[in-house]
């Protein structure tokens, strides 16, 4: 089977869940026997996997398009996230007919989100074979309901012109694409997430030597993720727990308004802003270190750190708004604009060391069960399988 892929990231260049989803699912398809070639932008950062052929599009991207509403700087992209979407749209299909004027031969597009969406159609129209898109999230999720109609109707469009839609979570499917878009139900697989339980269980993770409890946050600072809500909460637990000590890992452009809260808040001294960029092995360190996981979103698709965080045997709280609630349910939840509630959740956690160890321990065995082999099994199976036949 050969599939051709299209996105816009992926490892070391990328922004979140997407670039891992397409890094691990290339990886465990390639081990089940499928030739896949991805297609993406230009980089200025070399990007390879041994086990994926990769093309780059003449089109060069450094930071992902959604980093555009981040207010993250943007070097070598267009200021009209449309202007780079039809570039790059441009770009694939130029790149790809030239392969095939060469004699390379595909069973299938497979597309990752709106900005590859264009791209799907118009070769699936030029070479008539099936398209199968994924939603990581929709126009509706990633703009807190502020939607911007052009990107919807590519959204819609790539709804009827596929063959098959994969989303990554209930949540997507029934309140977005069948709510909101009319989308046909029986056309949708719900494929989640995977988690590479090895890269958090591995033995020679360091330990990170603390003092006092750590509540942990780890996501891109923006509006979308709920950091300001973060805060809010620590603010209560600090009054209660004074030597807690809280952690913001990730960047965006909230970074300069969550520092000068935290000040206002009164918890500077218990907060510690990291935002430079951590290895693999940093990551689980923290993940390990860490008493308790907030995920406080105002609206999370998956939420691929939920597991990331429950596999590391840590206690997980999760906004209600996040998809991986759909799979995980050793874990306390919470409306993210309940900070008092959260806070109360956070604190029976740290006081509470049998909830603790019984949260840690069956949330690990949950969150073993959805390897990246399993969503392999489940894309293949359900979607290209399927729209190949």
């Amino acid at each position: 089977m050969r599939v051709l892929m299209i996105g816009w990231e992926f490892p070391p260049f990328f922004s979140g869940g997407l670039g891992i989803h397409v890094y691990h699912l290339t990886r465990e398809l390639s081990r089940k026997g499928v030739n896949v070639t991805y297609v993406m932008p230009k980089t200025h950062t070399p990007v390879s996997a041994p086990w994926v052929r990769i093309i780059q599009a003449p089109f060069y991207a450094d930071i992902g398009i959604y980093s555009l509403s981040g207010g993250m700087a943007v070097e070598d992209y267009p200021s009209d996230p449309l202007e780079g979407a039809r570039a790059f749209t441009d770009a694939v299909v130029k790149t790809v007919t030239q392969m095939v004027q060469r004699g390379e031969r595909f069973d299938v597009i497979h597309c990752h989100d709106w900005i590859s969406f264009p791209a799907g159609i118009a070769l699936k129209r030029l070479l008539n074979i099936p398209l199968v898109v994924t939603f990581h999230a929709t126009e509706y999720s990633r703009t807190a309901d502020r939607p911007y109609k052009p990107i919807m109707d590519i959204e819609r469009e790539a709804i009827q012109e596929a063959d098959h839609i994969i989303t990554v979570s209930k949540k997507i499917r029934d309140e977005e694409l069948v709510k909101r878009y009319g989308a046909d139900p029986g056309k949708i697989s719900v494929i989640y997430n995977g988690i590479d339980v090895d890269q958090f269980l591995r033995d020679d993770i360091p330990k990170i030597d603390k003092t006092a409890p750590m509540v942990l946050f780890f996501g891109r600072l923006t509006f979308q993720k709920g950091p300001e809500y973060f805060l809010r909460a620590a603010q209560l637990v600090h009054k209660v727990l004074p030597d807690a000590q809280f952690v913001v890992a990730g960047r965006g452009f909230l970074l300069p308004a969550l520092t000068k809260m935290a000040a206002e808040l009164g918890i500077a001294d218990r907060t510690i802003f990291i935002t430079q960029k951590m290895s693999e092995t940093e990551v689980a360190a923290l993940y390990r270190a860490a008493d308790v996981y907030v995920m406080p979103s105002v609206y999370e698709p998956f939420g691929i750190t939920a597991l990331e965080a429950l596999v590391s045997g840590t206690p997980v709280i999760l906004s209600k708004r996040v998809g991986a609630t759909d799979i995980v349910h050793h874990v306390l939840t919470v409306e993210y604009w309940d900070v008092e509630e959260m806070a109360n959740k956070i604190i029976s956690v740290l006081m509470g060391e049998p909830l603790r160890r019984v949260l840690g321990r069956n949330g690990q065995e949950e969150a073993k069960k959805y390897s990246w082999s399993w969503v392999a099994d489940e894309t293949i199976n359900k979607a290209y399988k399927r729209v190949i036949e």
